[in-house]
């Protein structure tokens, strides 16, 4: 993709990505997420996330990180958005 865009694409089957949240290893990964998530925090901590990621960038100076940078604080922006709006409910789904 140019300009260092993103394939989002992913070279796992959808029950490889299940099969794989349940690995020993992810264990204290999804905690932390549950945790958020009973908090009602997690577009929160994703925009504190993404705001360390535009600290980094905005200590280079290239085009392309200039880029980057601006796609991020717009995804900071909607972060902020989406937590101030939106609230996230469990609901099961079959797969």
């Amino acid at each position: 993709m140019p300009n260092g865009g993103f394939n989002f694409r992913s070279s796992y089957t959808y029950s490889e990505q299940v099969q794989a949240q349940s690995a020993p290893a992810d264990t204290a990964r999804l905690a932390q997420l549950q945790y958020h998530l009973n908090s009602n925090d997690y577009f929160a901590f994703l925009a504190t996330v993404f705001g360390f990621l535009e600290e980094s960038l905005d200590s280079k100076k290239t085009d392309l990180a200039a880029e980057e940078l601006a796609m991020v604080r717009n995804i900071r922006k909607d972060l902020v958005y989406l937590q101030n709006e939106y609230h996230i409910d469990h609901r099961a789904i079959e797969a």
